[in-house]
């Protein structure tokens, strides 16, 4: 992981590090999150990060290129 905090990439993808390698490493049953009574698996991390993630198309807005950035402020 980023161990040397001075050292991080430009651009990171914290869904990528935190979810995405527990699903490929065949961890997605695991636990992930306690939240009071609830518990969370990766499984179920990655399907609301997803929710999330096109939550913007749901509105009419679209990402052209890769580069492109969507702003979601929550009130």
């Amino acid at each position: 992981m980023f161990s040397d905090l001075e050292n991080l990439p430009e651009q990171l993808n914290a869904a990528s590090i935190f979810v995405d390698e527990n699903i490929r490493d065949k961890r997605g049953d695991n636990i992930a999150i306690y939240y009071g009574d609830e518990i969370l698996t990766y499984h179920d991390v990655f399907n609301e990060v997803n929710k999330t993630g096109n939550a913007p198309e749901e509105f009419g807005s679209t990402c052209r290129r890769k580069s492109d950035a969507n702003i979601i402020r929550f009130a």
